[in-house]
């Protein structure tokens, strides 16, 4: 199950990433509306060769991502294993929520509920943002009107030092005022003007 995300050389993964978001950088058709997906039948389930924290973090990044993401069956539940190695996934007359000791469920409802209550996660506005190290941590951007989400992913295989560069100058912010960035994963707050905020830094794991 080789993907973009334990690719065996990870300073290429950024790259790798940045090409499958992007058409290879062509682009897609207008209005076009793109489904996102880490795992179908076919293959071994994501966190079977990823483990909990990889098959988490890319369930985020399909959720802040523009298009439609998608769930296949078991993935709602941390199911690990090839699809027709088992007869059933879910225990009948138990909830879905009944075999799940890693807590996807609740954390699937939490991107859910981010989704619905970010209205720059509906938009078509996509942008890639500055980032570093670049070869395997990877940032966009995703706005709508006044609001703007910023996704920054550590695809390397160790926690790092993360320097985010944010448009201050596209976010028509006032320069007197203090902003907070709120972490929507871990909770984290930093606060500061944005000539404070146009690069900070950060320990992801």
């Amino acid at each position: 199950n080789p993907t973009i995300f334990n690719y065996s050389n990870q300073n290429q993964r950024s790259d790798l990433l940045r090409n499958a978001l992007t058409n290879e950088g062509n682009g897609y058709a207008e209005n076009a509306k793109i489904l996102r997906f880490m795992t179908n039948n076919d293959i071994y389930y994501f966190i079977t060769h990823h483990g909990i924290d990889r098959t988490k973090m890319v369930s985020a990044l399909m959720f802040t991502l523009n298009g439609i993401p998608l769930i296949y069956n078991g993935l709602e539940i941390g199911k690990s294993g090839h699809p027709y190695s088992t007869e059933f996934i879910f225990y009948p007359g138990l909830p879905l929520s009944y075999d799940d000791p890693n807590r996807f469920f609740p954390y699937f409802q939490y991107l859910i509920k981010m989704r619905k209550n970010y209205s720059a996660l509906w938009s078509d506005n996509y942008e890639e943002i500055t980032v570093s190290p670049s070869a395997n941590v990877f940032g966009f951007r995703r706005w709508f009107e006044d609001q703007n989400l910023f996704t920054v992913l550590n695809m390397g295989a160790q926690s790092a030092n993360v320097t985010v560069n944010l448009p201050v100058d596209e976010l028509n912010l006032d320069t007197s005022v203090t902003y907070y960035l709120s972490d929507l994963i871990t909770g984290e707050i930093i606060s500061g003007t944005p000539s404070e905020l146009e690069q900070f830094t950060t320990n992801m794991n």
